[in-house]
């Protein structure tokens, strides 16, 4: 009874194929991680795509987020770094 779901819900999907969309990168690059040249590069990339996911998500600039970032990021406070994050950017950012 419960597998038709979808049929009784107009928000529900009746695959995943969104999701699948959404990480087929994550998964292709997996084995790349094994290979991006040490311990630390490998731990960085999927890090770094996650940012890429996020401000996507955002509809950020991924250009002028990361020129904003980097021209910040050493004057920040430690407990302000939240600011600099792709969800807040809008909010947080001098107009």
């Amino acid at each position: 009874m419960w597998n038709c779901a979808y049929a009784l819900h107009g928000q529900m999907e009746i695959d995943n194929n969104l999701v699948e969309n959404s990480v087929r990168r994550l998964a292709i690059g997996r084995k790349a991680y094994l290979f991006a040249g040490s311990h630390q590069a490998g731990k960085m990339t999927p890090a770094m795509y996650s940012f890429m996911a996020s401000y996507k998500k955002n509809k950020i600039n991924e250009f002028d987020w990361l020129k904003y970032v980097f021209e910040r990021i050493q004057s920040h406070k430690q407990k302000d770094l939240y600011q600099l994050l792709p969800s807040n950017w809008e909010e947080y950012r001098p107009k």
